[in-house]
């Protein structure tokens, strides 16, 4: 629905089954997952990634959390990055500490679709939902 930075503009609105990808993982499984590299993991969809022209190498993903344990979606973050003199979580990008603050930041971000959702706006509904 959203994206942010290379390829941002080719990926959004790209649709996929949910059986497919890392990302299709993480929303069937309900578990948040780091991968640190995703060209060697058979759940990477290799092709998506490619038709944005940014292949990425870590990919974290948390699901968001709905109020009855179902998946709202899925929060991703391509090559977490760290600025010169910035403490790192891990010794490597995609670290578990990384990992849990994808997971608590997209808990967050459940709560507030669920909120819209009561109150009579759905932001998951697809482009042009206001977000």
């Amino acid at each position: 629905m959203v994206a942010d930075g290379v390829g941002a503009d080719a990926i959004v609105g790209t649709t996929l089954p949910v059986s497919r990808g890392v990302v299709g993982w993480a929303a069937l499984s309900g578990q948040p997952i780091a991968v640190a590299e995703v060209q060697a993991d058979a759940r990477f969809a290799r092709d998506v990634a490619e038709s944005t022209d940014y292949v990425p190498t870590v990919l974290l993903a948390a699901p968001l959390p709905g109020p009855d344990g179902d998946v709202l979606g899925v929060m991703e973050l391509l090559d977490p990055a760290r600025g010169a003199g910035e403490a790192a979580l891990g010794h490597q990008r995609g670290s578990a500490a990384e990992l849990a603050v994808l997971t608590a930041l997209a808990a967050q971000v459940a709560g507030a679709v669920c909120l819209a959702q009561e109150h009579g706006s759905d932001p998951l509904s697809g482009p042009g939902s206001g977000r």
